[in-house]
């Protein structure tokens, strides 16, 4: 037996009729009145019966008469659908009204009372208000109190914008701009904007003051700009470099960058670096510095004949002397390292090269000085020798000179190109060579030819030109002035004696002699032989030369005599 609905039920189904009469669902859904008078459905089985009918419309007349309806809302609580809803819902004699998108409806008269009312507040607020502690005494619907708000704004009854979920007097964004301008003149910074209504703040901003930079939330004043490029140059001075920060951390990342930017453009004698800020003439200090560096190590490395452990300045070697010498950061000095450190190698490798041909000028000097020219001297001298013997005899001294004064100036040469691989030595090699193998007197001869031939080959592989007459001449002259002073300070009697003897024979040729005492009585016979002494200064020298070995005394005046013919007063030519 079927349950039947008591009739007192304020809703019964299609499938509880079928039940009670005992007809299919489809024979009763074809029974039902077709129009729905006083009666209602909810869905395709459930139907609302008169009692309750009535009772969902008076609650909804009740409810417009004094507010408004959610019509989810209410029909979540009723347990009823959007079909019935506009069933239950009154004509509309004006008197009510949908909202939006008909999720509301509301009494037209509450929401006159709510206008009145919301303007009565509106009056005494000069400060924007959340719209839920406007509206909360009389409506939580957000969208009522929007609709009601833009109504009383768009008629002109009050002034002012809504804002996220807030209501901002137009007087209060008048003020706040206002209040905007002053606070960027006065601080010369300023942000957010936004929030005071203003849609455009760029163009608000420069329209109010034309001079005033946006860098993102912010705007700028040249006030502002002034203080920061004063700090800079304080921070330089104190420091070398300098940051760009808004002392208030006001400034975003990107501010701070457009920020770098104006400061670079506008601040004379400074250049952005590794976003600092230093003097444009850091590099050229830097510069500076690096050189001295490279010419420290470049004289080092020459000094210490290429012993260090790194011979070429490394970067980090430059790195760690740059950052003792300045304050400024590892960051900073990466970046002109970039230019520095090829600079410092080049300066290195010139100055090496540079103090490697200073030295080579110097010791090509010495060979020539010291060397081949008294070399040449001495063999011209030896020349002119006319006692077979005797003249053996000194060119076998001559060799022993070329050995002891030839192999010392070619030693401190060849020290030049340690670390030259591609220098060619073998024109000095064979020179040594020649030096060190003295010769007997037979032989001394054909030997100082030799060694002279193998000089002119040594001084082209060096770049030198070979003495002309003009520099032999010069150097004899020196010789000559040198043996002159000596004889004129000279207070040992065998002294005088040989350099008297010497300068008589450098007097009458191109040469000068390179002698000991022991070859004074075979050259003193020469001299006889050759005329080149009269009889009185012949007598003079033979008595020096008899006093020398204990053979008898000299007087005073033959003392200056005998200086009188070293100086050539007296000398008879031949």
């Amino acid at each position: 037996m079927a349950t039947v609905t008591p009739r007192t039920a304020v809703r019964t189904t299609t499938f509880e009729i079928a039940g009670a009469v005992r007809l299919d669902v489809d024979t009763v859904e074809r029974l039902l009145p077709v129009e729905e008078v006083e009666w209602g459905r909810v869905g395709p089985s459930v139907i609302i019966r008169r009692p309750e009918f009535q009772r969902l419309r008076n609650d909804v007349a009740q409810q417009l008469s004094t507010g408004i309806i959610d019509v989810m809302e209410f029909c979540k609580i009723n347990q009823i659908d959007w079909d019935l809803f506009l069933k239950i819902t009154p004509r509309n004699d004006g008197s009510w009204a949908w909202l939006g998108n008909m999720s509301h409806v509301y009494g037209l008269q509450f929401a006159r009372n709510v206008e009145e009312k919301v303007m009565q507040e509106l009056e005494a607020i000069e400060s924007p208000i959340e719209l839920t502690t406007l509206f909360g005494p009389y409506t939580s619907s957000q969208a009522f109190a929007r609709h009601i708000l833009t109504g009383l704004i768009t008629s002109g009854r009050t002034q002012g914008s809504i804002s996220n979920a807030m209501f901002v007097p137009t007087s209060y964004v008048e003020r706040r701009r206002a209040d905007i301008i002053l606070e960027l003149q006065s601080n010369g910074i300023i942000e957010a904007i936004q929030k005071e209504g203003v849609r455009d703040p760029e163009a608000f901003v420069l329209s109010q003051l034309p001079d005033s930079v946006p860098l993102g939330e912010h705007f700028i004043t040249p006030i502002f700009l002034a203080r920061i490029e004063s700090s800079i140059l304080e921070n330089i001075d104190k420091q070398g470099w300098s940051d760009v920060k808004d002392p208030e951390q006001r400034l975003s990342f990107a501010e701070e960058k457009k920020l770098r930017a104006l400061v670079s453009k506008s601040l004379p004698g400074v250049q952005l670096v590794a976003d600092r800020f230093v003097p444009q003439e850091l590099e050229g200090t830097l510069r500076s510095k690096t050189q001295e560096f490279a010419y420290s190590r470049a004289e080092a490395e020459w000094n210490l004949r290429y012993s260090l452990k790194t011979p070429t300045p490394t970067w980090t070697e430059l790195l760690k002397h740059l950052s003792v010498e300045s304050s400024l950061t590892p960051g900073m000095l990466s970046h002109f390292m970039t230019t520095l450190h090829p600079y410092c190698l080049t300066v290195f490798s010139d100055h090496l090269h540079e103090l490697r041909q200073q030295q080579l000028l110097a010791l090509k000097n010495g060979f020539l000085r010291k060397f081949v020219l008294r070399f040449l001297v001495y063999l011209e001298g030896t020349r002119s020798i006319v006692d077979k013997s005797l003249h053996s005899k000194l060119e076998s001294e001559l060799c022993r000179f070329g050995k002891e004064a030839g192999l010392s100036a070619l030693e401190k040469l060849e020290s030049v190109f340690v670390d030259d691989p591609t220098a060619n030595l073998e024109q000095l090699h064979a020179l040594k060579a020649l030096l060190e193998d003295v010769q007997d007197p037979k032989n001394a001869g054909n030997h100082l030819a030799e060694i002279e031939r193998t000089i002119r080959d040594a001084m082209k592989s060096l770049d030198m030109s070979f003495p002309d007459g003009d520099e032999i001449s010069v150097t004899k002259d020196s010789l000559v002035k040198d043996m002159t002073t000596k004889l004129q300070a000279a207070s040992d009697l065998s002294l005088q004696v040989l350099l008297v003897i010497l300068l008589v024979y450098a007097r009458q040729g191109a040469g000068v002699l390179k002698a000991s005492g022991k070859y004074v009585p075979k050259l003193l016979k020469e001299l006889q032989s050759t005329g080149a002494l009269s009889e009185g200064q012949f007598s003079v020298l033979s008595k020096a030369k008899g006093a020398v070995t204990g053979k008898g005394t000299m007087t005073e005046e033959e003392f200056e005599e005998l200086k009188v013919i070293g100086t050539g007063t007296g000398v008879t030519g031949k």
